[in-house]
Formats: structure tokens, sequence, C-alpha cells
């Protein structure tokens, strides 16, 4: 997907992990596959189109660092994240794709549910540096765009561990593609 912001959008939703129940895990077996989460995904993947996409770092905190110069750099990433950009039919059939085979096995999913126009996900990546990623989204999706909190941070590792953030991502169809 060209421009890659709708890589949080999107595929904020995807890899293979254990499920607590309901969701993607359609064979109740207590896993998420590959396939079941590509197919959860699928099913709720916004209309092509042209979309204006925004994050907004709500909250950041990183160990040692000035609250000043977090606010700074809240700002300063939030103010660097508003764009418009063209979803295509390959861009969805690709982001599924990705879904069914993704990069790392290095992470999971513990909940991966978009029913009812709901997202409710939360995964863990292992680090390489022996840390852990963590982070929740919870929000709304429809055919014409998403609204989602996603809100976790970093634990052990490098010196980055401890750090937290909460960002907020919209994006809504504000009409066809470009010719």
């Amino acid at each position: 997907m060209r421009g890659s912001m709708f890589v949080p959008l999107v595929a904020a939703v995807a890899l293979v992990g254990c499920d607590s129940g309901g969701g993607a895990d359609k064979d109740g077996d207590g896993k998420l596959s590959h396939s079941e989460v590509a197919a959860e995904t699928a099913a709720n993947l916004p209309d092509p189109g042209l979309y204006k996409i925004s994050v907004e770092i709500e909250q950041l905190t990183y160990p040692g660092m000035p609250e000043a110069m977090t606010d700074q750099m809240k700002k300063s990433m939030s103010a660097n994240m508003a764009v418009e950009e063209c979803l295509t039919e390959a861009d969805r059939a690709d982001a599924v794709k990705q879904m069914a085979q993704p990069g790392t096995e290095d992470c999971s999913y513990s909940k991966y549910d978009l029913s009812g126009g709901k997202i409710d996900a939360a995964m863990s990546c292992k680090m390489p540096d022996g840390g852990t990623i963590a982070y929740t989204m919870k929000g709304t999706l429809g055919s014409k765009g998403v609204e989602m909190v996603m809100e976790g941070g970093q634990q052990g590792g490098d010196p980055s561990a401890g750090m937290q953030m909460r960002m907020r991502m919209k994006s809504q169809r504000v009409g066809d593609c470009p010719a």
C-alpha cells in the first residue's frame, strides 16, 4: 500500500496466536491461524477509494525523557501523520495476503475480533533484544473508514524499555481515487 498509512489502519489487524474467545477463531480450537485472521480481515476491509487518514499521539511516556521533550515529540509526530491516500482493490488483496502469510512468527494475538463493526484486538511481539512490545487496539470500522485507539508499549530489552504510547487513528473515505 503506497504511503503505508493504511498499514496501521488496515493491517493493524494480523498474525498468529491464541484467542480468548470469539472473533477470528472460527473453528473454536482456541488458536488463531493465519487463514482465520486473513478471513476475518477480508470480511472487514474498507471499500476502495481515497481516504483522509490521521494519527494523533494522545499520550507518550519515555523513561528518562523530560516531560517537555515528550510533549514536543508527541506534537511533532502527530503533525506529520495526516495524509490522503488511495486504497485500491489490489491494496486490499495485498493486505489480506500479508495477514495470511505474516513476515514474522515472533508476534501473536491474544484477541482478534472485528465483528459487529468493532475492533477489539491485543497483540504482542518478541523483540530481538529480549524485550516485548504489546498493544491493544479498540475502535470501530466500516466500509467508509476506521477509527481506533492503539495503546501499549515496550517492556524489557533496550534502553527504550518502558516506553508507552496511546494513539488515535482515523481514516475516512472522501471520494474515488484520482484517475
